[in-house]
């Protein structure tokens, strides 16, 4: 196995970990394995592999560097007038100097976010760079279906009051959240799974070792896993939550199901039509629909916080308060019988406040534009769709959830999210230039 293999191995195995420990040195650790990561597979990519590499990543690139850009320029003094945050003008006041303006009103927080966007897309680029190879990437797949199980269990085995020692952070809101929507993650990962394992069987019917019985130990593996996840969510089952998966999972069958079945143009027509349909039926019968900020809709977490980012959304600029900032401005808007919170209820608020409604919207738009490239990518692809449909599977989950919690922006699921995407990204495309070879 790669020595790049091992490293997002070792990257992806340490999720768990994360949930469980204080993130005081996790970052650094993270992105010290990225980086190791990245400079070995530079220094070992044959041509060719670099070229597939290159072709895979110019879109999503230009693409990623939206958002750095814009945490870029929350950083950068800025003279016009209006676009600096008016916290600089009431520090210029009582220190009684001149103080160059930004759009964050703290800059080593908004730094410390875009290091850890950068992580995100190294994280994004190694997977990619390693699942290019068809071999490699089953071996990620099943790690990472592996590992989102493991953090289900963790989580029920908190829910039923064990090793409550050892799982005490899960106490914690954010990492709560991040491990909900590592166990959604599971739910479709190991479906994307149980559909690799009867498509090889399909395929290769006749092939050597390939027998019945090898794919009902299979397919009963990734049921076990299906049902641990789907274990340690429902004590957490809400409308967002349910609303996430049925789409995660519905992306997923939907383009098996297009591929199995040759539905034609009209029958794809109608099933985005019942998604759009029953997405629209979800929103209008969201009850706080019309009291609260949109991004805050459909959060699950207690009304205090709620109280707080909708009083902080009421009063941000278009431009934001800068990336990572958050937590600056709770002492501000809590009243004096409210409880300080670190975070925004939901991961929509956080990029709603942080970088503004207009950023919000880039973000979502990308993400869209992501699950289309996949969904087309893997009706495209002889085999293997599965990759691609998985990822897009993911992504519609995510952007979900994003809505209903703030996990998305969590170390764990943000690392776990990047080597799927990556996978994905990697598999969405059939390479016939002959083997590929292990760095």
């Amino acid at each position: 196995m790669s020595s790049a293999l091992l490293l997002l191995a070792s990257l992806i195995g340490v999720s768990p970990e994360i949930l469980v420990i204080d993130e005081t040195l996790i970052d650094g650790f993270i992105l010290a394995i990225v980086a190791m990561g990245i400079a070995i597979v530079a220094l070992n990519m044959r041509s060719g592999e670099a070229g597939r590499l290159i072709e895979l990543l110019r879109p999503v690139s230009i693409i990623a560097l939206i958002p750095a850009i814009w945490m870029l320029i929350q950083i950068v003094p800025l003279p016009i007038i209006g676009w600096a945050h008016p916290v600089w003008t009431s520090a210029a006041a009582a220190l009684g100097r001149s103080i160059a303006g930004t759009i964050s009103i703290d800059t080593g927080a908004t730094l410390l976010s875009l290091a850890r966007y950068f992580c995100l897309t190294g994280v994004l680029l190694l997977s990619t760079a390693v699942s290019l190879d068809r071999e490699r990437a089953s071996l990620v797949l099943m790690l990472l279906t592996g590992v989102t199980t493991l953090i289900a269990a963790e989580l029920m085995s908190y829910h039923l009051g064990y090793f409550g020692s050892f799982l005490g952070e899960f106490s914690d809101t954010v990492k709560h959240a991040q491990a909900l929507d590592s166990a959604a993650l599971g739910l479709i990962l190991s479906t994307s799974l149980g559909i690799r394992a009867f498509e090889r069987h399909e395929t290769r019917r006749k092939g050597a070792g390939r027998t019945p019985a090898k794919l009902a130990l299979v397919l009963v593996a990734c049921a076990a896993a299906f049902a641990i996840c789907l274990a340690a969510l429902l004590p957490n089952w809400d409308r967002t939550l349910i609303f996430g998966i049925s789409y995660g999972l519905g992306t997923l069958i939907s383009v098996a199901a297009i591929r199995w079945l040759r539905i034609g143009r009209w029958g794809k027509f109608g099933l985005v039509a019942l998604a759009i349909f029953g997405a629209f039926g979800f929103i209008a019968t969201t009850p706080a629909i019309q009291d609260v900020d949109l991004t805050l809709a459909w959060s699950s977490r207690a009304s205090g916080s709620d109280a707080i980012a909708q009083r902080i959304l009421s009063d941000v600029a278009w431009t934001g308060t800068g990336a990572g900032t958050f937590e600056f401005l709770v002492p501000i808007y809590r009243a004096v019988d409210e409880t300080g919170v670190a975070t925004a209820p939901t991961g929509a608020a956080s990029i709603a406040i942080e970088l503004g409604r207009p950023m919000l919207l880039v973000v979502m738009s990308m993400t869209l534009l992501g699950i289309w490239m996949l969904i087309h990518g893997a009706l495209r692809r002889g085999r293997d769709s599965f990759y691609p449909a998985a990822g897009a599977g993911c992504l519609v989950a995510l952007l979900i959830l994003a809505f209903g919690n703030t996990g998305v922006l969590g170390p764990a699921t943000s690392v776990l999210a990047g080597a799927i995407l990556g996978l994905a990204l990697a598999q969405s495309r059939s390479w016939t230039n002959g083997p590929q070879t292990a760095y």
